[in-house]
């Protein structure tokens, strides 16, 4: 009897002494950054779509049942102002937004109109992911630009609606919590989380070219005075 307890009590000295270590879950080495840029094509200003969304609020929507089928891109409008379009022009690009991606809706249901920032007509946003610390970090740096002619503003009066079209990330080795970063008039805005998967290597940027230095969107605000 004496040696089984002394048995078990040596037992529980060993397991006290050797706790479990914890798996902690390492990135791969990357030869190189796979990050890419954040091209965001918005849609133009139009009615609020039947979504339930917050009163007085202006939200961003991920709902899957939106796909790009037959919604007018942003362009198409913005163009209008500038020069004379041939229709056919206008019929590639309806056919080049409408590619069955899915929509992110940017609803404002608040009392003023919401400015957000904009690049060549593009929504200027970022893809966020958590790394294994569940720190967000950008998997994604900002369309590079030639010359500040090329920012402008979107405006989303009250009680209206527009949206971008995104890939989701589906493809990776990864499994993590995604929101999109999107730079509004003097602030940055962000989507719901979600879930999806990625390459890790998406964390890492490949800063061997100049313009992906200097296009990392935490980096900036206040593109347009």
């Amino acid at each position: 009897m004496k040696t089984n307890i002394l048995a078990f009590i040596c037992f529980l000295l060993i397991t006290c002494n050797n706790p479990k270590k914890q798996v902690v879950k390492i990135f791969p080495d990357c030869e190189a950054g796979l990050m890419e840029a954040g091209i965001y094509e918005l849609g133009a200003v139009t009615s609020i779509p039947k979504i339930k969304v917050p009163d007085n609020a202006f939200s961003v929507i991920i709902d899957t049942s939106f796909k790009a089928e037959n919604y007018t891109p942003y362009f198409v409008e913005a163009i209008k102002t500038i020069r004379q379009v041939k229709t056919d022009e206008f019929e590639t690009r309806f056919k080049d937004f409408n590619d069955g991606k899915q929509i992110v809706w940017l609803i404002n249901k608040s009392h003023k109109k919401i400015l957000l920032q904009t690049a060549l007509f593009d929504l200027i946003a970022v893809l966020e992911a958590q790394d294994s610390n569940n720190i967000w970090k950008p998997v994604e740096y900002m369309r590079p630009v030639f010359d500040n002619f090329q920012y402008d503003y979107i405006e989303i009066a009250t009680n209206t609606a527009s949206f971008f079209k995104v890939k989701l990330p589906t493809e990776g080795s990864f499994k993590t919590k995604f929101r999109y970063k999107i730079l509004g008039e003097k602030a940055f805005l962000y989507s719901p989380e979600f879930s999806g998967k990625i390459d890790p290597c998406k964390f890492i940027q490949d800063t061997t070219e100049t313009l992906k230095k200097k296009s990392m969107l935490e980096k900036f605000v206040n593109y347009v005075n």
